[in-house]
């Protein structure tokens, strides 16, 4: 207790709030009635901070011997008595048909998953093995080999431009002469290809002749295609 009234009085109002209790008063306005703890007493005899071991071994005890909704009789501790109801948050625990169609999309979904994962693991032994490509068009319906001449590191292309393919398709393997087949790739959009190397050509400075041509093929196109739109426009 907090006020002068010695032990006896102070066990003599707990059991009477106690009895009041019994008799039909709900624990919340027993609370505020009685209760000498200013932050409790307004939320119902509510104590938010209630930690194990912050009252009394004796007070701990009657917590854990409580059933939700039980009331205790008046409990002694260095703070003075306490009656003590047990209120345990109910775990909501939804039932099986509310489950589920959860559960069934997540059962497909890891089995989708799994197959999935079988089938690249079974195309990447055939391929890597066989040093071939031919393996996914034969094995996985609605697949296809594209190839490419002139890749470079600056090719605009859906899979040839994802960073993974890249470091494939110039490694320092490839560069050294390795032209085998790639195990999987996975793309950042969580598809997966396989490449393979025919032919490498380092990066170099186009002979003068060769660049002049090309340069002037150039300037031909865009004056014909002026000369052909100022046809037009006439």
């Amino acid at each position: 207790t907090t006020d002068a009234r010695d032990d006896a009085a102070a066990q003599k109002l707990a059991k009477d709030v106690y009895a009041k209790i019994q008799g039909g008063l709900s624990f919340a306005q027993a609370a505020a009635q009685f209760s000498e703890d200013p932050t409790s007493k307004t939320k119902g005899g509510l104590v938010e901070a209630y930690a194990p071991g912050v009252f009394s071994d004796a007070f701990d005890k009657t917590v854990l011997s409580l059933k939700n909704g039980q009331i205790s009789q008046p409990v002694k501790t260095q703070y003075g008595y306490h009656i003590i109801e047990a209120e345990t948050q109910a775990n909501q625990i939804p039932s099986f048909e509310a489950e589920k169609p959860r559960l069934i999309a997540e059962v497909e979904k890891n089995k989708v998953a799994s197959v999935y994962s079988d089938t690249v693991n079974s195309l990447n032994e055939t391929i890597v093995g066989n040093d071939s490509l031919d393996a996914v068009v034969q094995q996985v319906k609605g697949t296809k080999i594209e190839s490419l001449n002139g890749v470079t590191l600056a090719t605009q292309n859906p899979y040839l431009s994802d960073p993974n393919v890249k470091i494939k398709l110039f490694n320092d393997d490839v560069k050294n002469g390795d032209r085998n087949a790639s195990s999987n790739i996975q793309l950042a959009n969580g598809d997966t290809v396989w490449v393979k190397v025919r032919d490498y050509h380092a990066a170099g400075v186009k002979p003068l002749a060769q660049a002049m041509n090309e340069v002037k093929a150039k300037v031909i196109d865009e004056k014909a295609r002026k000369a052909a739109q100022a046809k037009i426009a006439t």
